[in-house]
């Protein structure tokens, strides 16, 4: 299949289809029986059938990723993540925010 000008190389055909999407391009979904196909990069390591598309956010994940506005996140532990609004979130390994580093907890005051 073709993603606008763009071959996918190694996504079934057969089986590719719309997922969602929100605003611009780099937030458009497809997947195929396979892969996630997120933002215009097919996810190799991507869980198809556990992948959860949230219309109403800028996130979404699978048993393997946390999937923010056509980014991917290697580190943050889906099994645990929690949105908290605002674009924080949080994990078993503490608080994020989508203003800082998106992978590493922000340091909190008590």
């Amino acid at each position: 299949p073709f993603l606008r000008t763009r071959l996918l190389w190694g996504v079934d055909p057969w089986s590719f289809e719309y997922v969602g999407g929100r605003g611009n391009t780099a937030q458009h979904i497809y997947r195929d029986k396979r892969h996630i196909i997120y933002g215009g990069r097919v996810i190799r390591d991507s869980d198809v059938d556990t992948f959860v598309f949230y219309p109403h956010f800028n996130y979404d994940k699978d048993s393997r990723h946390v999937y923010y506005d056509g980014w991917v996140s290697q580190k943050i532990d889906p099994a645990t993540f929690e949105m908290l609004g605002c674009d924080f979130w949080r994990d078993r390994r503490g608080v994020y925010s989508a203003f800082v580093n998106m992978e590493e907890p922000i340091e909190t005051i008590d």
